[in-house]
């Protein structure tokens, strides 16, 4: 077992006698909440309901079973982490008591305590359990934060969260899908820089392309008078506003050498009956290498200048 004595993690052999007690009583508990809903289901008197209130029901029991899962799989991570401290290196860790974490999954938030730890010589603390299952900083889940800045890109912050409220009965507020998209956004430079240093096989020819696109304001963005349906628009002026997003796209390639009558057949779309190298030993067309394609928002020279350094 775990345990502390002067502030210094000590360990004894691991052995949770009640462990695979609590385990059974936890899958009782889920088999219960399932066993439920097939009650339901099943029931005569029930089948009678509407398919969208049925479909529903099960939407939300499912997400009750999944938080529920969600709890005990923390708390089995917990436990397994924790253990995992014991070892030759044991008195360099230093326990620091019990701290509290909030995490806000897809089936809702939940909260559990768990261990900090001190390494005196590095001067460093860690939480084992938040390691072991890749915790991200922030309280939301990887998942919510890939949804909600999926969406924000389309639409304003309100806009981005009340699906997901709607469909999974959160409560995830706009200032909280701002801050999410704000912080992904910090990440997209050191993203394409890491991208930039992997190895890769490159072709004999280089090519680059760039093309402005107008991208729409976000509604909540948009503020003026010529806006309004019963604003008659005056001359040059267009309903709606639009940035320019300029996009950047780079590749290499190998050269594709064709006969004449090949090239014949590409410009008149004329592909029978004739006589192209049939040899083989001949590798197939290769493709674009280390494509890049990546948008600037209002920025013509970033754009052109990154496409250039790939």
């Amino acid at each position: 077992m775990l345990g502390a004595r002067n502030n210094k993690i000590f360990f004894a052999p691991y052995q949770n006698q009640h462990s695979m007690e609590d385990k059974n009583k936890e899958i009782q508990k889920l088999k219960q909440d399932f066993d439920e809903l097939l009650t339901t289901i099943f029931e005569t008197k029930d089948q009678e309901k509407r398919i969208d209130e049925t479909e529903l029901h099960i939407l939300k029991t499912l997400l009750r079973i999944g938080k529920h899962l969600i709890m005990v799989y923390v708390e089995l991570v917990i436990q397994s982490s924790e253990a995992s401290l014991r070892g030759e290196h044991v008195m360099r860790y230093r326990n620091k008591g019990l701290f509290s974490r909030t995490y806000f999954s897809i089936f809702g938030q939940i909260r559990f305590k768990r261990k900090k730890i001190h390494i005196e010589e590095e001067k460093k603390v860690f939480y084992p359990a938040d390691k072991a299952m890749g915790m991200p900083k922030e309280e939301y889940s990887y998942n919510l934060q890939d949804w909600i800045g999926y969406s924000a890109t389309d639409t304003d912050f309100r806009s981005s969260v009340e699906l997901i409220n709607r469909i999974l009965g959160h409560n995830i507020l706009e200032m909280q899908a701002e801050r999410i998209s704000n912080k992904l956004s910090e990440e997209v430079e050191v993203f394409y820089e890491e991208e930039a240093l992997l190895p890769q096989e490159e072709g004999s020819f280089f090519a680059a392309g760039f093309d402005d696109k107008g991208v729409p304001i976000l509604p909540a963005e948009v503020n003026r008078e010529i806006d309004s349906g019963g604003v008659r628009l005056g001359k040059g002026q267009k309903k709606g506003v639009k940035k320019s997003s300029t996009v950047s796209v780079t590749y290499s390639f190998d050269p594709n050498i064709r006969t004449a009558e090949e090239v014949t057949a590409s410009l008149f779309k004329e592909k029978k009956e004739i006589e192209i190298k049939t040899d083989e030993s001949l590798e197939p067309r290769q493709q674009a290498k280390n494509k890049h394609i990546r948008a600037f928002l209002s920025d013509k020279k970033k754009a052109m200048e990154y496409g250039c350094k790939q």
